[in-house]
C-alpha cells in the first residue's frame, strides 16, 4: 500500500466511524471524532490543514499521546505507523507543518535526529538567548556586559557566570541577534 493510499484509509476511517461518509462526525464543539483499534481521537482541522489533537493528553513538548497495547507512544508515531507504514529504527517523525499536535497523515514524514534538529534551526524555533529556561543572561544583562572593561573574570563574577560565557558574549559567538 502506498502513502497516498494509507492516508485515504485514514480519511475513511474518519468518515466510516460513525457511516457518514461525506460528513465525518462531530462532537459539540465542533471536533472531528476518529475511532478506530477501539480509541476515539478528536480533532480539530486547522486553517493550514493540521488535525490538532483535542482529546488526548499532550507532554511538556506539546506532543499529544495514546496508550496502545498498555504503552504510551506519542500519538503522530501512532498516526504515521497505523496508515502510513513502519517507522525504520532510528528514525523519528518530523512535522512538516511544524505544529506538535498534529496528526495529519500528509503532514508527517520519517526523517533522522539531525534532519530535525536542523528543521527547528532553519525555521527558526530553536531556543536562544533569553529564551532557553536556564539562561542567567537577558537582554539588558547583555547590552551591559558588552559596554562594561575590565576583566572578563570580574565580570564574570559580577553577573554570577563562567568566563568562558562573558567572552562568547563580547564576541559575538552567543546572544548574536541581541541589541543591534
Amino acid at each position: 500500500m502506498n502513502k497516498s493510499e494509507s492516508i485515504k484509509n485514514f480519511a475513511d476511517a474518519m468518515c466510516k466511524f460513525q457511516g457518514e461518509v461525506k460528513n465525518p462526525p462531530k462532537s459539540a464543539s465542533n471536533e472531528l471524532i476518529v475511532g478506530f483499534d477501539h480509541k476515539n481521537i478528536k480533532f480539530t482541522i486547522s486553517g493550514n490543514g493540521c488535525y490538532v489533537c483535542t482529546s488526548h493528553y499532550k507532554d511538556k513538548d506539546g506532543y499529544p499521546k495514546i496508550t496502545f497495547n498498555k504503552k504510551q507512544r506519542i500519538m503522530s508515531r501512532y498516526i504515521y505507523e497505523r496508515f502510513v507504514g513502519e517507522i525504520p529504527k532510528n528514525k523519528v517523525i518530523r512535522h512538516k507543518c511544524d505544529c506538535a499536535s498534529c496528526i495529519n497523515p500528509n503532514h508527517l514524514e520519517i526523517g533522522t535526529q539531525d534532519e530535525n534538529i536542523n528543521d527547528k534551526v532553519k525555521r527558526n524555533r530553536q531556543a536562544s538567548g533569553g529564551k532557553i529556561g536556564v539562561s542567567k543572561l537577558d537582554k539588558e544583562k547583555v547590552i551591559q556586559i558588552r559596554n562594561l572593561t575590565g576583566s572578563i573574570s570580574s565580570i564574570a563574577r559580577m553577573f554570577g557566570v563562567n568566563h568562558s560565557t562573558i567572552s562568547r558574549v563580547k564576541k559575538y559567538e552567543t546572544w548574536r541577534n541581541c541589541c543591534e
